[in-house]
């Protein structure tokens, strides 16, 4: 960052920064020291930020945080693209065979996550709300697909509470495999209330699988709460009151499918590309009336 900005300055050419990731939210692996580094990575971040010409966010929630650090410079939302035509319902034997290789009965519906297995993810929170789920509708299976640095402390703790029948953990998979798990689930459940946008919630969407979410961050700006997909609070009971209502009424979650897929355009990388070079364009005339008036200032 510090190398942009001095070349940026050297050649008065505008300094745009994309602020992707909430960096003071991964200080509990800091240990001891996360507090003192929270404070430090939100300073740095304000003071960063101020030093440019414009700033692009992926969500209006990542933009009201560094209002909150103290940003002053102009921020715009852009959210990270996803190719629409890259997802899609598989097949119902392409599903069978999924179903099989993942050891999932083949009557139970499938509740997806795909993201980190990491500790920011909430993924405690997802086990809890999964016992109260399978409790009330057994006919179900959890897919966690991804991997992270959490893997093993996952598997503990889904013995723990005795639902390693019902749960499987395929660790990381190649994207188009990744894709086919979209497109056999039935339902996108996302416990992370720390996502910057959240982009596997659309994915989920393009896929015609439709999401639960907890209602914080980057899926708020997805998620149309109660028509394609739900919204909840960040308490355990909501989650899995949610997610069993979408499970028992095929109808419902048909609807929320259809639409979910008709917003794709939303979310394709084409239409986030004609808003950055929107962005860019403004920045380029902005900084050239900046050094004109300069130029004035200095003649006269």
């Amino acid at each position: 960052g510090r190398l942009a900005r001095y070349v940026a300055r050297k050649y008065e050419k505008p300094l745009v920064y994309t602020y992707h990731t909430l960096i003071a939210e991964y200080t509990h692996y800091a240990g001891i020291f996360s507090s003192v580094a929270r404070a430090y990575l939100k300073n740095m971040s304000k003071r960063y930020c101020n030093s440019c010409d414009q700033i692009i966010t992926p969500s209006k929630s990542m933009k009201k945080i560094l209002l909150g650090y103290g940003v002053k410079k102009p921020i715009s939302v852009v959210m990270t693209g996803i190719e629409p035509q890259a997802y899609k319902r598989v097949s119902e034997s392409a599903s069978k065979q999924l179903k099989e290789k993942y050891n999932i009965p083949e009557d139970d519906k499938v509740l997806l996550y795909l993201s980190r297995i990491a500790k920011e993810k909430n993924l405690d929170f997802l086990f809890k709300a999964f016992v109260k789920i399978k409790k009330a509708y057994p006919k179900c299976h959890l897919l966690m697909v991804g991997g992270g640095p959490d893997e093993k402390w996952c598997k503990e703790r889904i013995k723990e509470l005795k639902i390693q029948k019902s749960v499987t953990l395929t660790g990381m998979l190649p994207k188009e495999d990744a894709n086919r798990a979209f497109g056999m689930a039935d339902l996108f459940t996302f416990p992370s209330y720390t996502e910057t946008q959240g982009i596997v919630v659309a994915e989920a969407m393009a896929s015609g699988t439709p999401p639960v979410a907890v209602g914080k961050m980057g899926p708020t700006d997805l998620i149309h709460d109660g028509k394609d997909g739900f919204l909840t609070k960040l308490e355990i009971k909501d989650f899995a009151d949610k997610t069993l209502k979408l499970l028992k009424d095929d109808e419902l979650r048909e609807k929320f499918a259809k639409e979910g897929l008709s917003r794709v355009e939303e979310f394709s990388t084409e239409t986030s590309v004609r808003e950055l070079i929107k962005i860019y364009e403004k920045a380029i005339g902005e900084k050239q009336e900046e050094l004109e008036a300069a130029a004035l200032r200095e003649a006269s």
